[in-house]
């Protein structure tokens, strides 16, 4: 025990021994490094609360930009609507001719035909798709939803009615056809094509963000579609 306190105290001498032995003026060198540290520490804890303060300000930025950017879709959805409200009304018109005939049985009672007078309609309106008629594809489209609300085929009439007002550059009435497929038919074979083209028309009126996202969602979704292709390379262009 008397053993190992000699040594705790000729070691405490030592140490003693070389730092009073340490010159003056190294030492002033070694607190003014200390006070250089210390100083820096808080030089960069500073940094650090400005940094999170920044970033901060940089989502309330972020959160405003995406506000204003939804407030001018809805402008732009709504000056296209009464843009084409003078020609929506003269499609209803021309489409009342496709309207199913109704045919009297006994009793005085009426009923449609049969379902073959919705798939001619149908199939007239994607002719008329095909070779470009936009307008009249429009115009068909919509008598065929009106007149077969429950036929198997809205899904399908919905979709190439969003082809047509994408066709005709009506950008914010495509995305409203393309959105009712993905919240009315989540099951429908054409919700990859819509999440595609939702991005598409995002991206055609320069709101890149929202775009980025349907993409994204259309990537994570459908990974082997052939619209995931394509929105994958629409992805390296943003």
């Amino acid at each position: 025990m008397m053993q190992r306190l000699l040594v705790i105290l000729m070691c405490g001498c030592l140490c003693f021994g070389v730092s009073c032995k340490m010159p003056l003026d190294e030492r002033s060198e070694v607190q003014n490094l200390q006070s250089k540290i210390s100083t820096l520490e808080q030089q960069l804890q500073d940094h650090e609360v400005k940094q999170k303060s920044l970033e901060i300000q940089l989502q309330d930025l972020q959160l405003k930009v995406d506000g204003i950017r939804d407030l001018a879709l809805k402008n732009s959805q709504h000056l296209v609507r009464s843009a084409a409200g003078s020609a929506e009304k003269k499609r209803k018109v021309k489409s009342s001719a496709v309207t199913p005939a109704k045919k009297t049985v006994a009793g005085g009672k009426s009923r449609t035909l049969p379902a073959d007078k919705a798939m001619m309609t149908y199939q007239q309106a994607f002719g008329y798709y095909k070779n470009g008629n936009f307008e009249k594809s429009i115009d068909l489209f919509h008598a065929f939803i009106r007149a077969y609300p429950k036929h198997e085929m809205v899904s399908n009439a919905r979709y190439w009615l969003g082809e047509d007002y994408y066709s005709l550059s009506e950008f914010a009435q495509a995305i409203t056809e393309f959105k009712r497929i993905l919240a009315d038919y989540p099951k429908s074979k054409k919700v990859s094509g819509s999440l595609l083209k939702v991005g598409m028309s995002y991206q055609a009126i320069g709101f890149d963000g929202k775009a980025r996202g349907f993409y994204q969602q259309l990537v994570e979704q459908f990974p082997d579609s052939n619209s995931a292709a394509i929105a994958r390379d629409k992805l390296k262009e943003l």
